[in-house]
């Protein structure tokens, strides 16, 4: 296992935290930065988590592509001999119930965006880009650290917290 380009914090949460510390921000925007804080720490856990790992793949972080004037983000890109593995990482508290298509806070408060949605637009960009760029590949698609209510949804999705927590 080789990590070939190391997590660092994006501009984009640099300039919050900037932000945060010399003014004062609206609730709104409190949210958003506390959101983008969460998210890091999210991606910070999940690094720990491949680092266990212990087969020939190489590790990329934080990486930012642009293709056909759209650009897409991928958290953690990691490529092995016959695959290429994608992982969005969330961080989010609480129990989530998926239906219609809708994730929903079981506690009450507000939900989230669909991830999935965001997730199938990358794949799709990241397929483009590397058709575009003559690699050859086998792309598989999953998503991490979000808990859900029930383990018997089939989505391309893992959630290392929901087995902690059984």
């Amino acid at each position: 296992m080789d990590v070939l380009k190391p997590r660092t914090e994006s501009k984009e949460l640099l300039v919050w935290r900037n932000l945060h510390a010399r003014s004062e921000l609206t609730s709104d925007e409190k949210y958003y930065y506390r959101t983008l804080e969460k998210g890091y720490e999210g991606e910070l856990m999940f690094d720990k988590l491949t680092k266990g790992l212990q087969c020939d793949v190489y590790i990329l972080n934080g990486l930012l592509f642009e293709i056909n004037n759209s650009y897409f983000q991928i958290d953690t890109l990691l490529i092995a001999p016959q695959k290429i593995y994608v992982y969005d990482v969330k961080n989010s508290e609480g129990d989530y119930l998926y239906e219609a298509e809708k994730f929903r806070r079981l506690q009450g408060g507000n939900d989230i965006k669909n991830p999935l949605h965001q997730l199938e637009r990358c794949e799709t960009l990241l397929r483009q880009f590397l058709k575009n760029s003559a690699i050859s590949y086998l792309l598989i698609v999953t998503l991490s650290s979000l808990t859900l209510s029930s383990p018997y949804i089939k989505l391309p999705m893992t959630s290392p917290l929901y087995f902690q927590r059984s």
